[in-house]
């Protein structure tokens, strides 16, 4: 019994020893892990950033440093010197809040960080970067995971320079604003105004754009692009193209200028021409497509309306009514038609307006490809010469201003081209012939039952005299084209 006692009291004396030990050895590991004296911190720090050597510690809560540059630091957390730079787990300088930041030092009124985690500065934030630097209010990093400045966020940016609302990048991943994301963002200078994202291009791009409803919209081009970030997005474009998916056709509007275009669910509501700049309608049936043109000599800031309503519009298009209404200088193509089918590569100019007071009304078939009529009509001409171009197909017809009276002047093409337009009227002033083209034939209806007819059967315009029914002709080739025999009326 008496063993068994001294084996307790021997026991009880081990355990007391190992919990005394232990509490021992719980107060050593904190005195080298951290729980220094911030004074005594603060003065190793000092003479490890005074003497280039390196130190390391931990600061359970913040710790003053007067840094070498001038200027003072808060660090919180696992403390490194290295040389005349600071890392730590948490540091504020300035306006400036860091987060795992690394080669810390300040220079001149701003810092350079190695790298960082996170870092708030005013209404930024920049996370995960590397070789960041702040200098003249400009903050700049050689690579940042996400940057953010108020609405505006950028994720895998490179070369990304920053001051106020605007910020120059190599490029990046997505760019991001209220409705409107940017995938694949080029090297450009992207500027934040209110309630707008504007990209200026450093070099030819291409890129995606994406609105609140998920649904894209491509730009190319070396000029830029301004974007509103609600959706429907207004988009303004300079030296490049917008292509816009609708549901089963696409519509792209190319510039070499600039243009302005306001959209909605269906597609282009309405688009802002400058010279030279042209809107394409492109459907899965290629006899639908079309081109309208703003040419060099056209009116600046020409708006053509796509979609009611139709407000302020120098052109419409109405798709449900098969109409369109072109007024002023402004071109109108598509490809031609044989038998209902696309017979050419190429487009080719239907109508073409060349005076300011010009205006073209077409009407188109149910396909909206063959133009069943088209009406051309100017009561105050102010260019002398040609106002107004039809190409009907294998016949073309001009009319001529000569300061006094519009005379029409016709010719026909002895290659043979496809019909484009069944119908042509003309008024200035008076209603000009009605012309018809039937089966390739050229049918003039004049005042009262006098008919004229032009047909492209002939070969090179040899037996036209016969052909042409009266109608006063000229063998003298139009626009010095050998190909077109010209007619007048």
């Amino acid at each position: 019994m008496k063993s068994l006692k001294t084996a307790g009291l021997v026991i009880a004396i081990l355990l007391v020893s190992l919990s005394l030990a232990s509490a021992d050895g719980e107060d050593e590991g904190k005195k080298g892990f951290g729980f220094e004296d911030p004074e005594e911190l603060q003065t190793q720090i000092q003479d490890a950033l005074q003497s280039g050597n390196d130190f390391s510690g931990v600061a359970d809560g913040p710790v003053d440093i007067n840094l070498p540059e001038g200027g003072t630091a808060v660090v919180r957390g696992n403390v490194r010197v290295s040389g005349s730079s600071i890392s730590a787990d948490e540091l504020e300088y300035q306006d400036g809040s860091f987060t795992g930041v690394d080669g810390f030092h300040a220079i001149g009124g701003g810092f350079e960080a190695k790298s960082l985690e996170r870092l708030e500065l005013g209404g930024t934030v920049l996370s995960n970067a590397e070789g960041v630097i702040f200098k003249d209010d400009t903050l700049s990093a050689d690579h940042a995971e996400g940057y953010r400045q108020g609405e505006t966020r950028l994720t895998l940016a490179n070369g990304l320079s920053s001051k106020g609302k605007s910020f120059y990048v190599d490029g990046a991943d997505l760019l991001a604003n209220g409705d409107l994301t940017v995938i694949g963002v080029p090297k450009s200078t992207v500027t934040i105004d209110d309630g707008s994202v504007k990209l200026d291009l450093d070099e030819q791009s291409e890129l995606t754009i994406r609105d609140g409803t998920g649904k894209d919209t491509y730009y190319r081009g070396s000029g830029g692009i301004h974007a509103s970030t609600e959706t429907p997005i207004v988009y303004k474009i300079e030296n490049g193209s917008l292509t816009i998916n609708g549901t089963g056709f696409a519509e792209v509007i190319e510039t070499n200028s600039s243009a302005r275009i306001e959209t909605d669910e269906d597609g282009v509501t309405r688009t802002i021409l400058n010279p030279k700049s042209n809107y394409f309608h492109i459907d899965p049936e290629q006899a639908r497509d079309f081109v309208i043109s703003v040419p060099e000599g056209g009116k600046k800031d020409y708006a053509l309306c796509l979609r009611s309503p139709y407000i302020s519009c120098d052109a419409i298009v109405d798709f449900p009514g098969r109409l369109l209404n072109l007024t002023g200088i402004i071109e109108y193509k598509r490809y031609p038609l044989k038998n209902g089918r696309v017979a050419d590569l190429l487009t080719q100019q239907v109508y073409s307006g060349r005076d300011p007071g010009t205006i073209a009304h077409l009407n188109l078939d149910s396909l909206f490809a063959m133009v069943e009529e088209l009406v051309v009509e100017n009561t105050a001409p102010s260019v002398h010469g040609i106002i107004a171009f039809t190409n009907l197909g294998n016949y073309a017809v001009y009319e001529l201003f000569d300061g006094t009276n519009v005379t029409r002047s016709g010719r026909f093409n002895a290659e043979l081209k496809p019909d484009v337009v069944r119908r042509y009227r003309s008024f200035f002033g008076t209603q000009k012939p009605v012309i018809d083209i039937t089966d390739e034939t050229l049918v003039q209806y004049w005042e009262g039952s006098d008919v004229g007819i032009v047909t492209a059967t002939c070969s090179r315009c040899r037996g036209a005299d016969d052909a042409l029914g009266g109608l006063r002709t000229s063998y003298a080739s139009f626009e010095n084209d050998s190909r077109w025999c010209g007619v007048h009326a």
